[in-house]
């Protein structure tokens, strides 16, 4: 374990004194308006939840920072001289980093250190660069392992309901759309009431969760009953299982949003399945099976009069860390398979 390196812990340097600035609380957040000590390498906001109750320079020239929460988080030197948001290192109007990893010393180390209640400065040895990072952007970007911070999506129980939401709330009470993409992230479903019907307002209501992205159907697809020039299943009149749309592209959709405009005949309810716990529960009774769907690559293929796309992947794709992160599964988009031999495919 590195032994704190004494006496590092200390007042911002004076010409620091110089800065004004005025803070305002609002919900229990401290924010700060001052944009000179706003400053981080990104354009994300990042309240002043905690503040800085002390800082330490480790023997390994990393920096523990105490928060008074009553919590600590320790960030690595070369993480930190990485993430330097200053002019010199993150071009103030990209927030994108203007220097390479290459060029940095990996030998480098802090050899001098302030802090403030907002901020935490470091001066580095060899060109005495200075390098000050805001308290909220440096508690907001501690390691998950200190944060305990779990991002992970939730597994549907038995007792799962979907949420619903007021469209008109969505659009006008940032606390309510707050909770809504909190729900998107954990859930991966939400149920939103009352849009309208007119406009492509389905369009305005994805905007609120990222950037829409087109398909060769365009960025809204019509799923309407015509058998006379169908050039998909979910234009007939067919019952179609349980599927992921769109397998057959690289990216596949993160979201979907489905707008129910007008239904004239009977029946059409929809079903939706948590791949998450159906994955696990496959690898706990049919572990030889969920082998095959997380490493087996499944052609998918969607071709029409006017294109043909297709690709390969395992049913279930699995992160760094072996957990599932995509399905792609779609019956009546499945291509021919070509990458397994005669035996293999049994």
């Amino acid at each position: 374990m590195a032994q704190a390196h004494p006496l590092q812990s200390n007042p911002v340097p004076s010409q620091s004194e110089d800065l004004s600035f005025t803070m305002h609380a609002s919900d229990d957040i401290v924010h700060v308006s001052d944009s000179s000590l706003r400053d981080t390498p990104d354009f994300g906001v990042w309240p002043l939840v905690s503040r800085i109750s002390g800082a330490t320079l480790n023997d390994d020239g990393g920096v523990t920072v105490r928060w008074s929460n009553g919590s600590q988080s320790t960030y690595h030197r070369i993480w930190l001289r990485d993430n330097c948001p200053c002019p010199a290192c993150h071009h103030p109007v990209t927030r994108e980093s203007v220097i390479t990893m290459s060029s940095l010393d990996m030998s480098l180390r802090p050899v001098e250190l302030f802090h403030a209640d907002d901020t935490l400065t470091l001066v580095w040895g060899g060109d005495r660069h200075i390098s000050t990072y805001d308290a909220g952007w440096l508690e907001g970007n501690m390691s998950e392992k200190e944060s305990g911070l779990d991002l992970s999506p939730r597994v549907w129980g038995e007792e799962f309901t979907i949420t619903r939401y007021g469209a008109d709330q969505l659009f006008q009470d940032r606390h309510v759309r707050g909770a809504y993409l909190e729900t998107l992230l954990y859930d991966g479903i939400a149920l939103v009431e009352g849009l309208d019907t007119s406009g492509g307002k389905v369009v305005d209501l994805a905007s609120l969760s990222g950037f829409v992205r087109a398909t060769t159907f365009g960025k809204i697809f019509h799923v309407i009953n015509r058998p006379e020039d169908a050039n998909t299943n979910a234009n007939l009149a067919v019952r179609l299982p349980l599927h992921t749309d769109l397998p057959t592209r690289e990216y596949a959709p993160g979201l979907q949003f489905l707008h129910a405009l007008v239904n004239e005949t009977t029946g059409g309810e929809n079903m939706f399945c948590d791949g998450l716990r159906l994955a696990r529960v496959i690898k706990e009774e049919a572990p030889e099976h969920y082998e095959a769907l997380t490493t087996i690559a499944c052609t998918f293929q969607n071709r029409d009069r006017y294109s043909d796309h297709r690709v390969s992947f395992p049913i279930i794709r699995l992160d760094h860390l072996g957990r599932p992160f995509d399905f792609r599964i779609n019956t009546f988009l499945r291509g021919a398979i070509t990458n397994l031999s005669y035996d293999e495919i049994d």
